[in-house]
């Protein structure tokens, strides 16, 4: 896929979050299109993915010693496909990381698609599944 944007990746706690961020994780309708709050903590970095120089769509990935985890994703327009779009770039770090598993949730019409792309699925579910990619040691 290819989406024509800049990426801004940021710390969890760079004043860039609260800037951005802050207005949709205050706004109930966004809080209940994906299905959480949106949080952050010191294991989190954000991307952010601007079009024009303008946001069009968030994403936070919490980095742990030996995971990754895909969270609190958000594309303005509704685009599902902003999601596998940060998938694959978080997928591509992950790749060249030490780090051994990646983990992501997803609704269930996203499924088919993620697990095409090598996910498979560790805990399912009616609504959200969530799922995996393990390196070889």
């Amino acid at each position: 896929m290819s989406k024509k944007c800049s990426l801004l990746r940021v710390k969890w706690n760079s004043d860039e979050i609260y800037l951005t961020v802050g207005p949709y994780a205050m706004n109930r309708s966004v809080i209940n299109k994906m299905g959480n709050p949106i949080s952050t903590n010191e294991k989190m970095e954000w991307i952010f993915a601007y079009s024009n120089g303008s946001l069009v769509a968030f994403c936070a990935m919490e980095c742990t010693k030996t995971s990754i985890y895909i969270k609190n994703y958000y594309a303005i327009d509704g685009d599902q496909d902003w999601f596998f779009f940060f998938i694959e770039n978080i997928k591509e770090f992950f790749e060249v990381s030490f780090r051994t598993k990646l983990f992501c949730y997803v609704k269930t019409n996203q499924l088919e698609k993620t697990l095409k792309l090598g996910f498979k699925p560790t805990t399912p579910g009616k609504n959200w599944h969530r799922l995996i990619i393990e390196k070889q040691s």
